[in-house]
């Protein structure tokens, strides 16, 4: 029960994310068909496999191999500048995408990544 349970959060926080990138897709006036093309060509199930094929849900751990600690904090630093740029657009269209913020939130926890508490 538990897998399951599990399993559904993913698919369905993955749909709540996908439909929050067409509103704000939609009300920028990009057409959803090519929205649908560009998220089909790009890598978009090998981010899913970032997190999904860890082996713990837990940090990576600070005496990892120094490639390991250098991938997930680039590739957590990416995806929190990313995020903060579709917000930002998403702030100048007036658009709430709670999903979106959450994710930005926790996203350095899906690679693994955990920074240095600031001040």
């Amino acid at each position: 029960m538990a897998a399951k349970l599990a399993r559904n959060l993913i698919g369905y926080v993955a749909m709540a994310a996908a439909h929050e990138g067409m509103v704000l897709a939609e009300a920028a006036g990009v057409d959803l068909g090519k929205l649908r093309e560009v998220v089909e060509s790009t890598p978009v199930k090998l981010q899913f496999d970032v997190t999904i094929g860890r082996d713990s849900a837990r940090p990576v751990p600070d005496d990892a191999d120094r490639a390991t600690l250098e991938f997930v904090e680039r590739y957590a630093r990416l995806a929190e500048k990313d995020l903060d740029d579709a917000l930002a657009f998403a702030d100048d269209l007036q658009l709430d995408l709670p999903a979106a913020r959450g994710a930005r939130r926790s996203v350095a926890g899906a690679f693994g990544w955990h920074p240095e508490p600031s001040g």
